[in-house]
Formats: C-alpha cells, structure tokens, sequence
C-alpha cells in the first residue's frame, strides 16, 4: 500500500486504541481484524474519520458506542479462553 492510504488508517487505529483502552478496563488486545471490523462498522453507521480529526462530537459519540459494543460482544471469547 502506498502512503496516501496507509494514513488515514494509521490514524483511524490510533484513536480506535486510545478509546479501547480508556474505555474498557479490561480489554483485550486489539489484533488486526479488531481494528478492520470497528474501522467498517464506524464508516457504515455514517461515521467520519476527518469528522473526528475537527473534534465532532457527534462521530465521536458514534465511535464510543461502537467501540462499547465491541467491548461487551469480547466477553464470551474472554470467559472461553480462562476455561
């Protein structure tokens, strides 16, 4: 991939980490089809990654309820793995 595309998903992840892990205590480690799938989700539900580099408020609340989301389905694979 060139650079011009590897950038904005550079991004994308950075703040997809940053909000995992201020958000959810005992989350899992994120791997690489955590950050596609969160990634589609947001851009399907009309979310916008430059929305988010301006600050708005409202992609911002759209990301945290997909990350929470994401965070309560981790439960039953975390519970599968301890047995």
């Amino acid at each position: 991939m060139d650079e011009a595309t590897e950038h904005p998903k550079i991004l994308a992840n950075r703040v997809i980490k940053q909000m995992v892990e201020h958000m959810l205590a005992d989350a899992p480690e994120l791997e690489g089809k955590d950050y596609m799938v969160l990634r589609t989700v947001f851009r399907s539900a009309g979310g916008e990654w430059s929305a988010i580099t301006y600050g708005d408020t409202k992609h911002l609340d759209l990301l945290k309820d997909i990350v929470t989301a994401w965070g309560k389905m981790q439960g039953p694979k975390k519970q599968s793995e301890i047995i």
